[in-house]
């Protein structure tokens, strides 16, 4: 992945290294621009340790990418940034836009705020059960608080030709 001058290589072995240094040495020459080690980092994904970063770089224990934390396990990376983003979505949903919405409004900004976050994580990491149930709680909140008459989630879920407000189904997506 490479945007402006940040790049972001995955390795999937100790050989790609010299690959990468000459790939990155032709970079330098062709554009003049110089590689900072002291802001490049490395993350030692798997069974790889820290002295095998040949390149120069500082090895972390975690590193965060467009807003997505990696650690050296696909499971502690899920784990840690749905948590995270889970915990984060509950509070918006508890301190959420004060104003009196009708039911269709809070429906939109529950998808137009409160959900863009997920599914831009759960482009990398799939969002296990227990997270989709505590964002659905939290958004089943803030939709009816301070309500007097209420529907069950599955009902707001609905296309609006079947009698629903089209609230979108974590799970399913």
């Amino acid at each position: 992945m490479a945007n402006a001058e940040d790049i972001t290589i995955f390795v999937a072995r100790t050989a790609d290294f010299p690959i990468i240094e000459e790939a990155i040495h032709q970079y330098v020459k062709a554009s003049g621009a110089c590689l900072n080690p002291q802001k490049s980092r490395a993350l030692a994904v798997g069974k790889w340790s820290p002295a095998e970063t040949v390149l120069g770089f500082e090895c972390h224990p975690h590193i965060k990418i467009l807003g997505v934390t990696f650690w050296s396990s696909p499971e502690e990376s899920m784990n840690d940034s749905l948590t995270r983003l889970t915990g984060r979505v509950c509070m918006h949903a508890k301190n959420a836009y004060n104003r009196d919405l009708c039911l269709a409004h809070r429906v939109r900004y529950v998808h137009t705020y409160l959900l863009t976050k997920i599914w831009y994580t759960a482009q990398s990491f799939p969002t296990p059960t227990r997270h989709t149930q505590k964002i659905t709680t939290a958004i089943a909140w803030y939709i009816w608080k301070r309500a007097i008459f209420r529907v069950p989630v599955a009902m707001l879920q609905r296309q609006k030709n079947m009698v629903g407000w089209e609230l979108v189904d974590i799970d399913t997506k």
